[in-house]
């Protein structure tokens, strides 16, 4: 029996409804965030066992220019019932409520809200085609619903009355001050059906996600533009007793109440997206699901320029569940064109999880991506999350590998990355990353909802994470992000510490006559740009750039140190 084996061994592993809005535009706020230090993008009160949902998104405008989203709700759980039996004290909020922060590469931001009762939510970033390179369009999917349950059938935590929206914002300005994103359509999915009461969230994991084709054929800035969409999530059938899969795409421009509604033709729970263009020109929609009775995990392929469903493919038989799949946009043959990241029941204690990664170049021989004889044995990883980019077309960080994560529950409360390699599907050993500064505290319920990653979806670009925790330096909980540019850079650990290059930090910020540079280990070459992208001043650091003949404002310094590039950012008040 081979180690891989050995480990196996020991761990179980309706109606649509459209209405179209124009509302007024959001504005901006100009902050300057810590480049590749952990940045808090809104302050949240985290409950214990009320961990929100947080996803995130990015995409490419040109150069090191990237666009961020990350979306994310205050808690799904609902309240204690009657007499409760749930294991903490704390009751979730009675109004689910989900948010949407938008970043842009000067480092202008907005933070806005969804419609009251949203949760769960899902985030793409895509072109503007009637204006492209300029501007674009967000893209959330998410449940809304009352935070309310039954008390009986079918189980104390089942939801009713939960519909499935699709919001699209159209954002202006993108790079100045004036960024503004304004509703342009809200699609109501997936209609309640009185006659059955329909369920989603808790019990049956409706959890909506949403992914988008990469078109080469219409490329913007010499990269492909992102216009078409699918989306996926789960619902009960009208037996009233099992749940179902059901999936839609579109052009993010154009979904009506005709678009075509269409369900897997298997039982599942937890259904995650993810699309790619097959070397025949083909749009394939990938689903990851795991079943509603076994929680076996499954993978499922949907050929929309064939109209083929494949018959689901077995992944593995011990249970499962919260499924991600990222996929390759544009696929190569001989190349992992999907990663699958699942977590497994360890049945030694029926209560820890590990987490195993599959994909196509590893079918019946999943990689064991949490290591516990790495990281430790006690140990509970879950909130397995997984990017990807275009292809294998550049050097950019995400068309050459799967980035996946998963939060380790039980004793450190830390966040690790892997690497998986696109030629082999196996994974970078043993190179872990941790990726939070400090610990994440009393984080402890909803099992995929903690972490997120994302490369930009139109390059494979840069590389962003996004978490939640109840504390951030001893104050109030918050959602969080790193951005870590066109590498793999997260904060030393000693599991790793010889392929993790140290941090370039920018202090004193804001500064008015210097700033300083650590973590340069020769000296670097430096530009300094102002807040429309116009380069001021050039030329050499070991550590220290003098910036007093600067006017006043918001600016990036472009360092360049061999092969390493990175972008900071000052004010000068």
């Amino acid at each position: 029996m081979n180690m891989k084996n050995m480990l196996k061994s020991l761990i179980w592993g309706g109606g649509v409804i459209s209405l179209m809005l124009l509302g007024n535009p959001i504005t901006a706020q100009v902050v300057v965030p810590p480049s590749l230090n952990e940045t808090s993008v809104a302050p949240l009160t985290v409950y214990n066992c009320f961990e929100p949902v947080i996803n995130c998104d990015m995409l490419q405008r040109s150069g090191e220019d990237v666009l961020k989203a990350i979306t994310w709700d205050n808690g799904t759980r609902p309240p204690l019932p009657p007499g409760g039996t749930l294991s903490c004290a704390n009751a979730a909020p009675g109004i689910n409520q989900a948010y949407v922060y938008i970043e842009d590469w000067v480092g202008n931001q907005l933070t806005f809200a969804l419609q009251s009762r949203s949760k769960q939510p899902d985030i793409v970033l895509a072109d503007d085609m009637q204006n492209p390179g300029v501007d674009y369009y967000i893209g959330v999917v998410y449940v809304m619903g009352p935070n309310s349950f039954t008390t009986f059938w079918p189980n104390p935590y089942t939801q009713f009355n939960q519909t499935v929206w699709l919001d699209v914002y159209h954002l202006t300005n993108a790079g100045t001050a004036t960024m503004a994103a304004t509703l342009y359509s809200s699609t109501q999915v997936k209609a309640f059906n009185s006659s059955f009461g329909d369920i989603d969230l808790v019990a049956h994991q409706g959890h909506p996600h949403i992914d988008m084709w990469s078109d080469m054929a219409n490329t913007i800035n010499g990269l492909p533009s992102m216009h078409r969409f699918a989306m996926s999530w789960t619902q009960y059938d009208p037996s009233g007793i099992l749940s179902n899969v059901y999936y839609i795409h579109d052009d993010i421009t154009t979904l009506t109440p005709f678009s075509s509604i269409s369900n897997l033709p298997f039982r599942a729970t937890m259904a995650d997206v993810a699309c790619h263009t097959s070397t025949d020109n083909e749009a394939i929609i990938n689903i990851a699901t795991s079943d509603d009775t076994g929680k076996h995990l499954f993978y499922t392929s949907i050929n929309t320029t064939l109209g083929i469903v494949s018959t689901p493919l077995l992944l593995d038989t011990f249970p499962s569940l919260f499924p991600r799949i990222e996929a390759m946009s544009q696929a190569q043959l001989g190349l992992a064109t999907w990663q699958v990241v699942a977590q497994i029941r360890d049945t030694l204690t029926n209560v820890k999880w590990q987490v195993f990664g599959y994909n196509d170049l590893n079918i019946g021989n999943p990689t064991y991506l949490s290591d516990i004889a790495v990281l430790g044995y006690n140990t509970d990883f879950k909130a397995a999350a997984v990017a990807a980019g275009v292809g294998n077309i550049s050097g950019d960080i995400g068309n050459t590998q799967y980035t996946t994560g998963f939060y380790d529950w039980y004793s450190q409360q830390n966040i690790y990355s892997r690497a998986i390699d696109l030629n082999s599907g196996l994974p970078f050993d043993p190179d872990f990353y941790q990726v939070n500064n400090k610990p994440l505290i009393n984080v402890t319920w909803d099992l995929p909802h903690v972490y997120a990653v994302s490369n930009c979806s139109n390059s494979g670009y840069g590389l962003l994470s996004a978490y939640t925790s109840n504390k951030l330096d001893g104050f109030f909980g918050g959602v969080i992000y790193k951005y870590s540019g066109n590498m793999f850079q997260y904060k030393p650990t000693s599991v790793n510490p010889k392929t993790t290059k140290m941090q370039w930090v920018i202090y004193p910020n804001p500064s008015n006559n210097h700033v300083s540079i650590t973590g340069l280990k020769t000296t670097a070459k430096y530009t300094v740009h102002n807040s429309q992208g116009t380069k001021l001043q050039s030329g050499t650091t070991a550590g220290s750039i003098n910036i007093a003949k600067l006017p006043t404002g918001l600016y990036t310094i472009r360092l360049q140190e061999g092969t390493r590039k990175e972008t900071l950012r000052f004010t000068k008040p």
